[in-house]
C-alpha cells in the first residue's frame, strides 16, 4: 500500500502542535531541488530545439549556398557562350551585308551599264542606219549616172536640150544634174567613208570628192566609186546585224545576271534576318542571365551572412547551455548536501534541543516531525532494525546508481541511509522504476525503428544505385550522340565553307574565262573583218582582171577594119596584159587561201561561242546545283544543332536527374550514418540493458519490500489506515496480547508489537461499522460466518 509522505509529516505535526522550522527548511530544499530538475529540463529542452534550429539552418544555407555558387557558375558559363554566340553572328551578319550592300551595287552598275551599253546599240545602230540610206543615195546617184559615158558630154548635152529633145533623154540628164548637186550628208558619208578605207581607196574618194568640188558633172572614177560604196553598203549592214546580235545576246546575260544576283540577294537578305533573329533571342537570355547573376548573387551573400551570423550565435549558445548545465548540477549537489544534512538523525536531536529550530507559535516542546516520532514511538530497538535495513536499501540503490549513473538515485540512496521518509523514498523509487519501464519501452521503440529505418532506408538506397546507374548510362549515350550530332555539324560546316570557296572559285574562273572569251572573240571578229576586207577588195580587182583581159585583142580585131580613125593607143604603165594575168592567178590562189582562212577562223569563232555558251550553262548549272547543296547543308546543320540543342536539354535535366538522385542518395547515406551509432550501440547492448534493467528493478523492488517491512513503515500505514476509518477504528483495530489473540481479535505475531493491529480481513464488528449496520445485520446477511460473529 503506498503511503503519501506529505500525509505523514502533516499527521505527526498535527499531533504535535504546529509546523517544525528545520521541516520546513528541508521541503523548501527540496522544492528547490524540484524546481532546479525543472528547470534544467525545461532549459535542455529549449536548447535541444535551438540545436535543431541551428543544425537545420547550417545545412540548409549551406546548401543553398553551393546551389547558388553552381547557378553563377552555370550562368557565367552559358553568359560566355551566348556572348561568343553573338560575336560570331555579328561577323556572319556584318560579312553578309558587306555582301549584300556588293551585290545590290552589282546590280545597280549593271543595271546601268546595260542601260548605257543600249544607249550606245540605240546610237550605233541609227547611225549606222543613216550611213546606209546616205551610202544607198550616193550609190543610186552615181550608178544612175552611168559608167560608159565619154568625154563628149558637153555636146550630147547641148543635143539632148534642145527643143525637140525627147523626155527621156531630159530625165537622163536631169540624173546626171544630181551628181553636180551631191547632198552635203553624201558627201559626209563619203568622208566618213574613207575612214574605213585602205589608203588607196581613200584617195580615190578623195579625188573623186575633190573633182566634184571643181565642178567636174562626172569622174572617170565613178564606177570604182560605186563599187566601193557597195563594199561599205555590205560592210555596214554585217555590223548592224552583228550589233542586234550582240544586243540580243547582252540582254539574255543581262537577265540571267540579274536572275542570279537577286537570288543571291534573298539568300543573303534571308541569313541577316536569321542572324538578327538569333542575335536578338541572345540578348533576351543574355538580360535574363545578368538578372539571374545579380539576383543569386546577391542572395549568396545574403545566405553567407546569415549562416556566418548563426554560426557565431549557435556557438555562443552552446557555451551558455553547457555552463547552465554545470550551475544545475552544482546548485542540486549543494541542495542536496544541505537536505542530507539537516534531515539526518543527529540534526534532528541537535535541531531539537534548539528554541531556535522549535515551532515559533507551539513553543519549546511544540510537535516534532515524522521521523522524530518515529524515533520515540519505536524506541531504540526498533531504530536498530530500521538503521540496518536502511543501510543495506542504500547500499542497493547505489549500486544500481553507480549502474545507471543516475544522480536522482544517488540522492535516493542518501535519503534513506541519511535518515530520509520511507514514504518519499518509496515514491521516487517507483518513479524510478516507472522511469526504467519507460527506458525499456523506448529501446524497444528505437530497436523497431532502426531496424525498420536501415532496411527502408537500404533498400531505397540499392533503388537510387540502381537510378544512378540508369541515369550515368543516359548521359553518356546522350553525350555520345552530342559528340556524334557535333561532328556532322563540323564536317557540315566545312562542306558549307568548301561549297562557298568552291563557288567563289568558279565564279572567278568564270569571270576570266568570260574576259577571255571576249578577248578572243574581238580578235576573232576583227580578224574576219579584215580578211573579209582583204576579200572584198581583192575578189573586185581580180574579178575585173579577169573579165577584161580579151580586151586589147577586140581592140585589135577593131583596127583591122574598116574605120574612120586610130583610136589612141593607151599609155604603156604595167606592161601588157599576159603580165598582168599570171598576177590574176596568184590573186586567185590568195582569195581561196583567204576565204579558207575566214571560213576556219568562223568556224573557230562559232566553236568558241558554243563553249563559252556550254560554259555559262554549266557555270550558271554548278552555281545552282552548289547552292542547293549549300542550303541543303545548313539545313542539315539547322536540323543538327536543334537535335543538339534537344540532346544538350535532356542531358542537362539528366544531370540534374543524376544530381538530385545523388543528392538524395547522399541523404540517405548521411541519414544512416548520422542513426548508425545509436542504432549500433541499442542493437549491440539492448539484451545487455535489458538485462541490466530486469536487475535494477529487482533490487528497486527488494528495496520498496525492505522498506515497507521497516517497523515505522508498517506503523505509518497502520496509522493512515486507522485514520482513515474514523469512529470505527477501535472496533477495527486493537492492542495486540494474548488475550486479544485468544478472542481472535489479532494474530499472535502481532504479539509485542508496539503498534495497534488491524483486525482480520472481514471481522464482522468492523465491517458491520463501515456499513453503518448492527452485528448481527451484518452477520446474518452478507457478513455471515465472518470472523467476530456470534457463534
Amino acid at each position: 500500500m503506498r503511503v503519501s509522505l506529505t500525509c505523514h509529516i502533516l499527521a505527526a505535526s498535527a499531533a504535535q502542535g504546529g509546523d517544525n522550522t528545520i521541516k520546513a527548511v528541508v521541503t523548501k530544499l527540496r522544492e528547490m531541488l524540484a524546481k532546479n530538475d525543472k528547470q534544467h529540463d525545461e532549459e535542455r529542452t529549449k536548447y535541444a530545439k535551438f540545436k535543431c534550429y541551428c543544425d537545420q539552418n547550417t545545412e540548409e544555407k549551406t546548401q543553398e549556398i553551393a546551389d547558388s555558387a553552381q547557378v553563377l557558375a552555370e550562368t557565367n558559363a552559358n553568359l560566355d557562350r551566348l556572348r561568343a554566340s553573338n560575336g560570331e553572328k555579328s561577323s556572319e551578319k556584318a560579312e553578309m551585308e558587306r555582301e549584300l550592300e556588293a551585290t545590290i551595287t552589282a546590280i545597280k552598275q549593271a543595271v546601268e551599264l546595260r542601260q548605257k551599253q543600249h544607249k550606245e546599240y540605240l546610237a550605233d545602230q541609227a547611225y549606222l542606219a543613216s550611213s546606209i540610206g546616205q551610202l544607198e543615195d550616193a550609190i543610186e546617184i552615181l550608178a544612175a549616172v552611168g559608167a560608159d559615158q565619154t568625154a563628149g558630154a558637153s555636146a550630147d548635152h547641148k543635143a539632148a536640150m534642145a527643143e525637140d529633145a525627147t523626155a527621156e533623154a531630159k530625165a537622163f540628164l536631169k540624173k546626171k544634174e544630181g551628181l553636180v548637186e551631191l547632198r552635203d550628208d553624201v558627201r559626209q558619208a563619203l568622208q566618213a567613208a574613207s575612214a574605213f578605207l585602205q589608203s588607196s581607196d581613200r584617195k580615190k574618194i578623195v579625188a573623186f570628192l575633190a573633182d566634184l568640188g571643181a565642178g567636174d558633172t562626172y569622174s572617170s572614177a565613178a564606177g570604182e566609186i560605186v563599187g566601193i560604196l557597195k563594199n561599205m553598203l555590205d560592210t555596214f549592214k554585217e555590223n548592224k546585224a552583228s550589233n542586234a546580235y550582240a544586243e540580243k545576246k547582252a540582254v539574255e546575260a543581262h537577265g540571267d545576271f540579274l536572275a542570279l544576283k537577286k537570288k543571291t540577294k534573298g539568300i543573303l537578305e534571308e541569313g541577316i534576318s536569321d542572324r538578327d533573329s538569333v542575335l536578338g533571342t541572345n540578348s533576351d537570355s543574355i538580360s535574363s542571365d545578368m538578372q539571374t547573376i545579380t539576383s543569386t548573387a546577391q542572395k549568396k551573400a545574403e545566405d553567407e551572412s546569415f549562416l556566418a551570423d548563426l554560426t557565431e550565435q549557435c556557438a555562443e549558445k552552446s557555451k551558455q547551455f553547457d555552463l547552465r548545465k554545470k550551475l544545475h548540477a552544482e546548485e542540486a549537489a549543494a541542495i542536496s548536501k544541505a537536505i542530507s544534512v539537516l534531515n539526518s538523525d543527529d540534526a534532528f536531536d541537535t535541531f531539537g534541543a534548539v528554541a531556535a529550530s522549535k515551532d515559533k507559535q507551539g513553543g519549546g516542546g511544540g510537535g516534532k516531525s515524522f521521523v522524530q516520532l518515529q524515533e520515540v514511538t519505536l524506541h531504540r530497538a526498533d531504530a536498530a532494525v530500521e538503521a540496518q535495513t536502511r543501510a543495506a536499501v542504500a547500499a542497493s540503490l547505489h549500486s544500481v546508481a553507480r549502474a545507471r549513473r543516475s544522480l536522482t538515485l544517488a540522492r535516493i540512496a542518501t535519503a534513506v541511509q541519511e535518515g530520509g521518509a520511507i514514504g518519499v523514498v518509496i515514491e521516487q523509487i517507483e518513479k524510478v522504476l516507472t522511469q526504467i519501464d519507460k527506458e525499456g519501452e523506448m529501446d524497444a521503440s528505437k530497436d523497431a525503428f532502426c531496424t525498420k529505418e536501415q532496411t527502408d532506408n537500404n533498400a531505397e538506397l540499392d533503388t537510387k544505385n540502381g537510378e544512378i546507374d540508369d541515369l550515368n548510362d543516359q548521359k553518356g549515350k546522350l553525350k555520345g550522340d552530342i559528340e556524334k550530332l557535333q561532328t556532322v555539324i563540323d564536317d557540315t560546316n566545312t562542306d558549307i565553307h568548301q561549297f562557298k570557296e568552291a563557288m567563289a572559285n568558279e565564279k572567278e574562273s568564270r569571270k576570266t574565262d568570260h574576259q577571255d572569251y571576249n578577248k578572243e572573240m574581238k580578235e576573232l571578229t576583227a580578224a574576219s573583218d579584215l580578211i573579209d576586207k582583204a576579200i572584198k577588195i581583192l575578189d573586185k580587182f581580180f574579178s575585173k582582171v579577169g573579165t577584161t583581159t580579151e580586151a586589147p585583142a577586140l581592140l585589135q580585131s577593131k583596127a583591122g577594119g574598116h574605120r574612120a580613125r586610130e583610136d589612141p593607143a593607151p599609155p604603156q604603165t604595167f606592161g601588157d596584159a599576159k603580165d598582168f594575168a599570171g598576177q590574176s592567178e596568184e590573186g586567185k590562189a590568195v582569195l581561196k587561201l583567204l576565204a579558207d582562212i575566214k571560213a576556219e577562223n568562223d568556224l573557230e569563232a562559232l566553236k568558241e561561242t558554243d563553249e563559252e555558251e556550254d560554259a555559262q550553262v554549266e557555270f550558271e548549272k554548278f552555281m545552282t546545283d552548289t547552292a542547293e547543296d549549300m542550303k541543303r547543308a545548313q539545313e542539315q546543320v539547322a536540323d543538327a544543332e536543334a537535335m543538339m540543342a534537344n540532346k544538350q536539354e535532356q542531358l542537362a535535366g539528366t544531370r540534374e536527374d543524376l544530381k538530385k538522385t545523388e543528392e538524395q542518395k547522399a541523404d540517405i547515406e548521411k541519414y544512416l550514418a548520422k542513426i548508425k551509432p545509436g542504432c549500433d550501440f541499442i542493437q549491440e547492448n539492448k539484451e545487455k540493458r535489458d538485462a541490466a534493467r530486469t536487475e535494477e528493478k529487482t533490487q528497486l523492488e527488494g528495496a520498496i519490500t525492505k522498506l515497507k517491512g521497516t517497523p515505522a513503515y508498517k506503523a505509518a500505514v497502520a496509522k493512515e489506515t486507522k485514520e482513515g476509518l474514523g469512529d470505527c477504528a477501535e472496533k477495527c483495530f486493537v492492542m495486540c496480547d494474548e488475550q486479544a489473540v485468544e478472542d481472535g481479535k489479532c494474530f499472535k505475531s502481532a504479539i509485542g508489537t508496539p503498534t495497534d493491529e488491524a483486525q482480520p480481513d472481514g471481522y464482522a464488528p468492523c465491517e458491520a461499522c463501515k456499513r453503518g449496520v448492527t452485528v448481527a445485520a451484518y452477520c446474518t446477511g452478507e457478513g455471515k460466518g465472518a470472523p467476530g460473529c456470534p457463534a
